[in-house]
């Protein structure tokens, strides 16, 4: 049987309660995109860096396995399905809504139990 859609969506730590960070350099390497296109869907607000704070301050951003995962599905999108800048925006925040409401609708299932 197919797992749920959402799943492929889920960040998986390797340690309980952190989450890996990556580099600009870094991102670009396991990704295979360049540095200016990732730069790119940051400004355009396709993916999300670890820390914005900080970002204000450097023009080194770094990314954790959420933002990783999401530049590899919008990278997918682009090069893959041709799909335009616009219909990526609708799709990452379409993509945010669910996990919201998957992550509402586990602490509810919890409260229930």
């Amino acid at each position: 049987m197919n797992a749920p859609l959402h799943r492929r969506y889920q960040i998986v730590s390797s340690e309980v309660g952190e989450t890996e960070t990556f580099d600009l350099e870094t991102l670009s390497r396991l990704t295979g995109l360049h540095e200016e296109l990732i730069l790119e869907f940051l400004h355009a607000h396709l993916v999300r860096s670890a820390d914005p704070e900080r970002d204000a301050d450097t023009e080194s951003p770094v990314f954790d396995e959420r933002g990783l995962l999401r530049l590899r599905q919008v990278a997918t999108l682009r090069e893959d399905r041709n799909v335009s800048l616009g219909t990526l925006r609708l799709i990452v925040r379409l993509l945010d809504r669910l996990e919201e409401v998957e992550s509402e609708l586990r602490l509810l299932q919890e409260r229930l139990r």
